[in-house]
């Protein structure tokens, strides 16, 4: 995120907008009590990513972290460490895709919801998306593809947490 200003702070947990969770498949259970027995272990190692620039005046949107602020208020934290950035919608998609999501990157289909969202929500050409995440056009196509002709409740039972 060259070029954009950031700054590292805490920050309410109950004050996050969560509105790119949606983008976001919930992991397994146990995946996510590894999480929380490292949480628990370690205290949180790595700060979320919030952006403080989407509307003015608005919460802070997390754009990275869900699990982690989701287990850390559960265990009673009220604040969490944040990396603030000033980022618009398409720049938060965009570090939303750029992402670790568990080491190896999002998803296939998570991906494909944000290029989605990117196309429909946003107004970006199948060619602008490829651009701004260094993809090829056919990568582009693929994850459409893929949120396109994947069933509706497919993709909402990947989205629910066990």
């Amino acid at each position: 995120m060259s070029g954009v200003q950031e700054a590292i702070r805490d920050v309410p947990i109950a004050e996050l907008d969560r509105r790119f969770e949606a983008l976001r498949l919930p992991g397994t259970p146990a995946k996510r009590a590894a999480l929380r027995a490292a949480l628990e272990a370690d205290g949180q190692q790595q700060p979320v990513l919030v952006s403080d620039g989407l509307e003015a005046g608005q919460a802070l949107v997390l754009v990275d972290g869900f699990k982690r602020s989701a287990l850390l208020e559960a265990a009673g934290h009220e604040e969490i460490l944040a990396r603030v950035a000033s980022l618009d919608s398409v720049a938060a998609l965009l570090a939303l895709l750029a992402s670790n999501g568990g080491r190896r990157g999002p998803a296939d289909l998570e991906e494909g919801w944000v290029v989605q969202t990117l196309r429909d929500e946003h107004g970006l050409t199948q060619t602008e998306i490829a651009s701004r995440l260094r993809r090829h056009k056919t990568w582009v196509c693929r994850r459409l593809k893929l949120v396109t002709q994947l069933e509706r409740q497919v993709q909402d039972d990947g989205r629910r947490q066990d």
